[in-house]
């Protein structure tokens, strides 16, 4: 079972990763220090220095490509530990504490639900991500599918929205994007997150190298 705390840290890592994306360009006031962060029971929502690459990833994303469904769909297996991800990275986050410590980071709000949930090519979810004093205007909105890609590994893959504006404040809805299809988003290259799961349970991740250009506002 999910703890609280393992949960809170997911969503800390979760969060830090967002915010080292969308400020690179002004690393000192929005996320001191770089490279990917850890989560989990162990961590305490402690973000620590990582590898940038984990071995044999890219050997495993390369056998795992984007395929058309069978015309008879699989059974479905249970995946109790993608179903623990996914409630993890699931809810409201806020780092109002972490800002409150330190004036260097900004009091930021991050809102995931899930969408689209009779798919069975992943977990799809929506991100919303703004400023505490600007709720009304977030500066990024994603489309995250997180899936089992092999072994202990998982990934998140990023997309952006045919329309941010339109979807601002989705998160609150009963059945957030249901306007929206999964043929009208934009795959983000390179930014996809890719977590593997330890023995503790928890999941710790990184982008792999330096692909994801990104500027904020629009990573």
């Amino acid at each position: 079972m999910p703890t609280v705390l393992a949960r809170a840290a997911l969503a800390a890592s979760l969060l830090a990763l967002l915010v080292v994306t969308a400020c690179a360009r002004s690393p000192r006031r929005c996320c001191p220090g770089s490279g990917a962060y850890a989560s989990g029971p162990t961590t305490g929502g402690t973000i620590v220095p990582l590898p940038a690459t984990f071995d044999d990833v890219e050997a495993v994303i390369a056998n795992s490509p984007e395929q058309e469904p069978p015309a008879v769909p699989p059974p479905v297996v249970e995946d109790t530990h993608l179903d623990t991800l996914v409630s993890w990275m699931t809810g409201a986050f806020s780092s109002t504490a972490q800002a409150a410590e330190d004036p260097t980071y900004f009091d930021i709000r991050l809102f995931v639900a899930p969408i689209w949930t009779d798919r069975d090519d992943g977990r799809w979810m929506y991100v919303e991500q703004a400023a505490a004093a600007a709720l009304e205007r977030p500066y990024r909105q994603r489309v995250y599918r997180v899936r089992h890609v092999g072994r202990d590994l998982y990934e998140s893959q990023i997309y952006s929205l045919p329309d941010a504006k339109a979807a601002t404040g989705a998160w609150k809805l009963d059945t957030p994007l249901a306007d929206v299809t999964p043929d009208q988003l934009t795959k983000l290259e390179g930014c996809a997150v890719i977590l593997r799961r330890l023995e503790d349970g928890s999941f710790r991740g990184s982008t792999l190298g330096s692909a994801c250009t990104n500027s904020f506002g629009k990573a």
